[in-house]
């Protein structure tokens, strides 16, 4: 989580460094679009490739399969017993 979080970090930073953002002064026109690539593109092209990711996540259809095995487990040990 943290190496995430100093990428991350370090991403943005060099984003806005590559657009010439400079803290509180008004902005060039490559520091706006450094800042809405940065806080609109980057999230929205994260977010479709983990929305792509989870379709291929199968946890639930296994889920079912887990519950059941573990239902015979457990009539298994209480009929041991």
């Amino acid at each position: 989580m943290k190496f995430g979080m100093g990428i991350g970090g370090a991403m943005t930073a060099g984003i806005l460094a590559a657009g010439g953002y400079q803290a509180n002064k008004v902005q060039s026109t490559s520091a706006l679009h450094a800042i809405e690539f940065n806080f609109i593109w980057i999230p929205i092209v994260g977010f479709a490739i983990a929305a792509i990711a989870l379709m291929f996540y199968k946890a639930d259809k296994q889920e079912k399969m887990y519950l059941v095995e573990l239902a015979e487990r457990n009539a298994k040990l209480k009929s041991e017993e």
